[in-house]
Parts: structure tokens; sequence; C-alpha cells
């Protein structure tokens, strides 16, 4: 055609097979010219597509709650500190869901605090966060019960350099000894990948090394045992960790689980198995679970699936549940043999 933008054809050889995979993921990117995706995939090395869809739901609970904590959260900027009036006020919002699991026998291992902690440029932001939202995420866990607190590390390195976010990450979590102290909880740092650019890269605790030193210097810090780590398997897979090394490593660090699966592009959130069991794109669930059945890891399999129930109609949200919990039910017997 004579009014052809692109004039330069790329001839690609391909067998039936992988022809067939390289149409899977760009139906998976919500590309639908073949063309287009290989073009896009060649330049940018991704495509990224944001669902938000289930967040609708969720709003309407959410703003409920928001409602109630920017009440607190204007007291606490007042006065500087959240004071004993405001915990108060924050158990009296949370007895409800305390007596609704002490009725169904539900005991909760984790909770995970909001993030992220830090944004550069956004000091007062970050200050309240540190100050004021974590702070109260753990007495909030200390009231349910609730052991471990997932707190999400400070992300700093692709803009002030790794020493500078190493630096920040110690005095944030520093600052929490004597909380953990006082209310009787523990912290989990989460393994994390960032986005720069066009491309996935390692964050903090990606790397297992980083993630050793991190929580053996705070626990000797702490002089006790008060913080370890929540592995995600979703985020071990982008950013090209052997899932079986990173286990072994971690050894009994590792005190909690999110469980799910991504193609290794984008973080999906899909129940594990949905790409294979580690055949090109998928996790390698059996070298995944053969680790943890090998430190004898005794902790609790959380799924972290919740975006998977957008790919089925409602009508089978039921038996989407099922599917995961037997998928966890197989894993126990295959880790503790029962």
């Amino acid at each position: 055609m004579a009014n052809r933008k692109r004039d330069v054809q790329i001839l690609l050889w391909v067998t039936p097979e992988e022809k067939k995979m390289i149409r899977k993921r760009m139906i998976l990117s919500k590309t639908s010219n073949m063309s287009v995706y290989l073009r896009k995939m060649a330049i940018d090395g991704m495509i990224v597509n944001t669902d938000t869809t289930y967040l609708k739901a969720m709003y309407q609970e959410m703003h409920k709650i928001g409602v109630n904590i920017n009440q607190l959260a204007k007291v606490a900027n007042t006065v500087g500190t959240a004071t004993p009036q405001d915990i108060e006020e924050l158990k009296r919002y949370f007895h409800p869901m305390k007596e609704c699991m002490k009725q169904y026998g539900i005991c909760a291992s984790q909770m995970h605090a909001p993030y992220p902690v830090m944004i550069q440029g956004r000091e007062e932001q970050n200050r309240f966060m540190m100050e004021q939202v974590i702070p109260k995420s753990l007495a909030i866990a200390s009231y349910l019960e609730i052991e471990w607190v997932v707190v999400h590390p400070i992300k700093l390195q692709y803009n002030a350099g790794i020493q500078k976010e190493r630096e920040e990450n110690m005095k944030f979590f520093q600052t929490l000894i004597p909380l953990l102290e006082k209310y009787h909880v523990k912290i989990c740092l989460e393994n994390l990948y960032e986005s720069v650019g066009q491309r996935i890269a390692e964050g903090v605790c990606a790397n297992p090394a980083d993630a050793i030193a991190y929580i053996d210097k705070l626990n000797e810090l702490a002089g006790k045992q008060l913080f370890g780590l929540c592995l995600d398997s979703g985020h071990l897979q982008l950013t090209h960790q052997d899932s079986y090394r990173y286990i072994q490593l971690l050894w009994n660090r590792i005190k909690l689980l999110h469980l799910h699966e991504n193609d290794g592009i984008a973080d999906q959130h899909q129940m594990p198995y949905s790409f294979g069991n580690g055949k090109r794109m998928g996790q390698n669930w059996q070298q995944f679970i053969m680790a943890l059945k090998e430190i004898e890891f005794d902790g609790t399999l959380s799924f972290e699936t919740y975006p998977c129930m957008n790919s089925f109609p409602d009508t089978m949200a039921d038996k989407v549940l099922k599917t995961i919990y037997e998928i966890g039910e197989y894993w126990k017997t295959q880790i503790i043999g029962k």
C-alpha cells in the first residue's frame, strides 16, 4: 500500500507449538492483532493492561472504612500522634469483626498494612503513613489477635540508589520495634518487584541475599525474632527467581505465603496452574511445594487470587473458590503428608 506508514517487513519462522503459545500470550495481553502484538513486544518488551473492575465492588465497603479512618486521621494530624482515644475508637470499629471471627472459629494468620509507606516528594503523606497508619495497623492486628503484619519495604533504589533505600528501610523498621513489643505482634517484609519504565525489575527483598540481610539484621537489633519474610510466589516469577533456591536459602525466615501465579509479564494474581506447571510461563509448583516440604514449612497456605474471579461468571464463584481450596488441600498433603 502506497500510504502505509510501516513499509519494512520482517519475517519470523516459528513452529506450530510456538505459534500457538504466541497467540495465547497475545490473547492474554488483550491485543487482537498479531502484528501489533509482536511489534509492541519487540520494541517495548511488555504490554501492560490494568483491570480495575474488581475495585468497583470493593469501593463501597472501603468508603465506609475510609470515612471512619479519615476522621481519626484528622485528629491525629492535629495533635501529632494518635491518642489512646483514637486507638479505642478503632477497636470499637473493628469489634464486630472480632466477634464474627470468634463466632465462626476464624483465626487470621496475617494482616496486610496499607502501602506504599514512602513516595519521594510527598513528605506529609510519608510522615502520616509512618507515624500514624502503620502504628495503627499494628494496634488493630493486636486487638484482632493476629500475630503477623505484612509491611511492604520502602522502594527507592531506582530513584535514590540502593544504599539510600537500605538506610531508609532500616531506620523505618527500627522505629517499629518498640511498638511490636508493646502490641505483641511481628512484621513480615515482602519480596517485591518494581516497574521501571517498560520493564519489570527486582525490588526490595527480591534477591534472597538481600532478604536474609534485612531480616537477620532487624532481628539482631530487636534482640529477638520479631521480623520474617512473607514470600510472594507471583513476585518470584516476575523477578525471575528460582523458587526452590529462594525458599531453601530463606528457610525458617519464611513465616507467611502469598500464593498466586502470572504469565511472567504482569502481576495478574491468578490461581496456581493457570499457566501450566513450570512450562514456559507458569510457576514450577512441584519444586515450590518440594522446597516448602524440605524446610518443614508449617504455616498457612494463603492464596492471593481474588482477581481470577473476574474471569468466571458469578454463578461459578463457589466452584472456583472450591478449586482453590482443593489445590490448598492437595499441597497440604504434599508438604506435611496428611
